[in-house]
């Protein structure tokens, strides 16, 4: 028929032919599962595996333009084709950090073969994004190399230059050398801009925190604080540099200021639906307790951070469920220490 695809539901409905709507809305629709198998046996009967194929393609297709990206990457492996998977995850994987998706990201990620991961820098960036959040420097340090030998250019000018100075400038710091750590930072914040919001705010709170090692605690507090009053300032931007001030203030011994910047990066993130900025607030507030003998408080909070310890950074997530176990014992819980500990090991076998 000549019908749209509206009028075909719409008939669909009206003749009670196995549909069921997912939404109030009644703009998502699924066949009755027996009814879905039926018409599944009778088109593997009457198409062809390419066919089948070429189908999956254009649906992955539809579903990309929907900005449905999981569904559209199930149908493009559905279809055998993963350059398709590939194309998906280089075209909208930075749009997914940016909204401190990391991991969905790097889920993607994990479906490709290392012989296309390895030949597209934009995915090795991705990949790099799992080994920093893991605190992998080796296998970070590796995927940075790979990246720069794509390139085919200087490593300090080329595309990609100032993400792979950032991550750099990360490893340098942890190899103890905040020197050359602070030069990789300074390039990568002079090359990153500022719409490209996850490598930018990482980039800033490296910044912040090896510039106090470096001796320029006054510069890079003004600078934060500089940056905390554009006038456009998105919600992971601005709790990045709220964390930032926090590590700076609290490194310093300054705690009451630590925790009234706590406050704020709090009420930003919760506002925000931001669980990895939720989960940091926590977890800081919790050890802040902690340490002053407010145990109970202390608790609550690292039970909160618990919850989300798969969204947080990894040595901050295995340092809560830590000084949680720790907390649990001073209060006499002896089973929940138990409890805490095995959610830790199971927790770091995960990790790897």
């Amino acid at each position: 028929t000549n019908a749209s695809g509206k009028e075909f539901i719409n008939w669909l409905l009206r003749t009670n032919l196995f549909v069921i709507p997912l939404d109030d809305k009644k703009e998502w629709f699924r066949y009755h599962h027996l009814f879905q198998k039926s018409l599944q046996s009778e088109l593997h009967d009457l198409e062809s595996k390419e066919g089948i194929k070429n189908l999956h393609l254009t649906i992955s297709e539809w579903f990309e333009n929907k900005n449905l990206f999981n569904e559209a990457i199930e149908h493009a492996i559905a279809a055998d084709n993963f350059e398709r998977v590939a194309d998906i995850v280089e075209r909208h994987g930075r749009s997914i950090m940016n909204e401190d998706k990391w991991y969905i990201a790097a889920k993607w990620l994990e479906i490709l073969p290392d012989s296309i991961v390895d030949h597209r820098p934009e995915l090795l960036l991705i990949q790099a994004w799992k080994h920093y959040y893991h605190f992998e420097i080796a296998q970070l340090i590796n995927v940075l190399d790979k990246v720069d030998a794509q390139m085919n250019d200087d490593a300090w000018t080329h595309k990609f230059s100032g993400e792979v100075s950032s991550f750099r400038g990360f490893c340098a710091l942890f190899q103890n050398e905040s020197t050359i750590s602070y030069k990789f930072l300074k390039h990568a914040l002079n090359k990153i801009p500022i719409s490209d919001v996850e490598f930018r705010v990482e980039t800033e709170l490296l910044y912040g925190i090896v510039g106090q090692i470096e001796g320029d605690q006054d510069t890079v507090i003004k600078t934060i604080h500089e940056w905390l009053k554009e006038p456009v300032l998105h919600p992971l931007r601005e709790t990045r540099l709220l964390l930032t001030l926090i590590f700076l203030y609290y490194m310093s011994g300054n705690i009451e200021q630590a925790k009234r910047y706590i406050r704020r990066h709090r009420l930003v993130a919760r506002n925000n639906n931001l669980d990895n900025g939720v989960a940091w607030s926590d977890y800081l507030k919790g050890v802040f307790n902690s340490q002053q003998g407010h145990i109970e408080k202390a608790i609550s909070l690292l039970e909160a951070a618990a919850t989300r310890r798969y969204f947080n950074y990894t040595l901050a997530a295995v340092d809560n469920l830590a000084t949680l176990a720790v907390s649990y014992q001073i209060v006499g819980l002896a089973e929940k220490v138990e409890e805490t500990l095995r959610i830790l090991k199971d927790f770091t076998a995960y990790l790897g």
